[in-house]
């Protein structure tokens, strides 16, 4: 509204004095533009003005540069002017302006836009500007130029951390002495494992063995049992062609003598014989003396 001074009445009341006096008609348009040395720009604008006798406030950033003359103006109430640079600047899917309703999210944006480290250079700009009397230097920096912490929470914190983390080493510790303790007991598991195989696969092969040496039993008995039954097959063979030659040297020996009884020759050899052996008797008989 323009406010440049103030009256005092002779009633004792102080009047402000303004250079618009209608509030329906009043506003403000506050705005600058930044520019990178890569000629980025940047434009921060703020509007107030009334609406039914309530403040309205505005804030508003621009990737470009923007000018009162001819973006903001003609002004209305009815905030056509801000459906006016939304048509010209925020078509598709880029926005050109973001709006805002809050100082707090402008300032934050703000931030973030002009690539400052912090919130509180926003803060420190602002009492630099206003500065009278500097007071306790320490105290204006611990206030204005650092970021405020909470020291304790953060102590309360690293004291938690440092707990879990030496109990975790604790926990390290013992479980190693523990792995360190059960060494042996896992050795003497290896061992007894390795000898449990041992003995499966001696088993098994003892198996195996007696498997087959019943098998080669079986088997040298029964070549066994063949040659056996062949060799008295070969020998029932033999015995019947040794009967059958006996039986023919007889029948043979048989008709000989028939052939020599039935012959004269024959009968005198028999004779002969006869008194062979009686001559032979006589000469074993002892003489008279």
């Amino acid at each position: 509204m323009g406010g440049y001074g103030t009256i005092n009445s002779d009633t004792g009341v102080t009047k402000t004095l303004y250079l618009r006096e209608n509030r329906d008609e009043a506003y403000s348009i506050l705005l600058a533009n930044f520019t990178n040395e890569a000629e980025q720009e940047v434009t921060l604008f703020q509007v107030r003005y009334f609406n039914n006798g309530d403040m309205q406030k505005r804030f508003g950033i621009a990737h470009k540069s923007l000018r009162i003359e001819t973006d903001f103006k003609p002004f209305d109430l009815g905030n056509a002017w801000k459906r006016r640079i939304d048509q010209q600047y925020n078509k598709g899917s880029r926005k050109q302006v973001e709006w805002f309703d809050a100082a707090s999210k402008y300032a934050n944006r703000m931030v973030d836009v002009l690539g400052m480290q912090s919130i509180q250079a926003l803060t420190l700009f602002n009492q630099t500007v206003g500065i009278k009397v500097l007071g306790n230097l320490d105290d204006f920096i611990r206030i204005h130029m650092l970021e405020p912490r909470d020291m304790e929470s953060s102590f309360q914190e690293l004291k938690k951390h440092l707990a879990t983390l030496l109990d975790a080493q604790r926990n390290i510790e013992k479980a190693e002495e523990q792995i360190r303790l059960l060494q042996p007991v896992h050795e003497h598991y290896t061992g007894f494992r390795n000898l449990q195989d041992q003995q499966k696969s001696i088993q098994q092969s003892v198996q195996t063995a007696s498997i087959w040496k019943s098998y080669t039993q079986d088997v040298l008995l029964q070549e066994a049992l063949e040659e056996d039954a062949s060799g008295i097959k070969n020998l029932e063979q033999q015995a019947t062609d040794l009967k059958e030659a006996i039986d023919r040297l007889h029948e043979e020996e048989r008709t000989t003598r028939n052939q020599i009884e039935q012959n004269k020759a024959g009968q005198r050899l028999k004779q002969l014989e006869q008194d062979l052996k009686d001559q032979q008797v006589k000469k074993k008989r002892p003489k008279p003396t």
